[in-house]
């Protein structure tokens, strides 16, 4: 898998991030924008482009200005292609930090559902995950699946 993404998976990252640091839902966000919680949750997990309005109805919602958005957005394209990342105008069926993305995710959900005693040191990896940042979890995961894909070969 190539270390490929887009603005967009960046972006979404950085809202899915701040609304998790202000602890609220999908659900309470979709409410404040007048969207779907499908809707909100798609543009989450990049499967959504989201447009300039919903870009600035949400940083509304999460109390953050546009500017500051792609302003931190700008910033993490540039440590990812200092890192070796492409970022690709269109949207790319292999967008690492989606994947990553959605790997961390997994592994959040299945920790908090028991697996966490079943692991030694579960519960402190479930606690990282959610401590860090979303987008350098979904970095660290493309890792992981980079290495498995690799031992594979």
């Amino acid at each position: 898998m190539e270390k490929v993404t887009t603005v967009n998976t960046i972006t979404s990252l950085l809202l899915k991030e701040q609304r998790e640091g202000l602890e609220l839902s999908q659900t309470d966000v979709s409410k404040m924008m007048n969207i779907t919680s499908a809707g909100w949750g798609k543009i989450e997990k990049g499967q959504s482009t989201i447009s300039l309005d919903n870009l600035f109805h949400s940083c509304a919602a999460l109390g953050i200005s546009p500017s500051d958005i792609i302003n931190k957005a700008e910033n993490v394209q540039k440590q990812l292609q200092a890192d070796g990342w492409r970022i690709s105008a269109k949207k790319t069926e292999e967008d690492g930090l989606l994947a990553g993305s959605r790997m961390t995710s997994s592994l959040v959900a299945g920790l908090g559902f028991g697996l966490a005693a079943l692991i030694p040191g579960g519960g402190a990896i479930r606690g990282a995950l959610m401590a860090s940042s979303a987008i350098a979890s979904a970095i660290t995961a493309y890792k992981l699946i980079e290495e498995a894909s690799s031992k594979e070969k």
